[in-house]
């Protein structure tokens, strides 16, 4: 919402495939100079663009407590 707000496009598309040059990046029908995928951890375009690498650094936890 902020990211709309400040003037960016933002698309909500399933992506299937991405194309990548030194110029600009292709998914989902729409060519840009930057992609920016927040589909988690287990990133499959991350994947797909040959980024996904083992975890760094100490191991991390969560914790969620609800509180009447």
């Amino acid at each position: 919402e902020r990211a709309a707000a400040l003037g960016v496009r933002v698309v909500d598309a399933k992506v299937h495939g991405v194309r990548q040059d030194e110029h600009a990046v292709t998914a989902a029908g729409l060519t840009a100079r930057w992609l920016i995928a927040a589909d988690g951890l287990h990133s499959p375009l991350r994947r797909a663009l040959g980024l996904d690498r083992p975890a760094s650094g100490p191991g991390r936890y969560g914790l969620r407590r609800h509180f009447p």
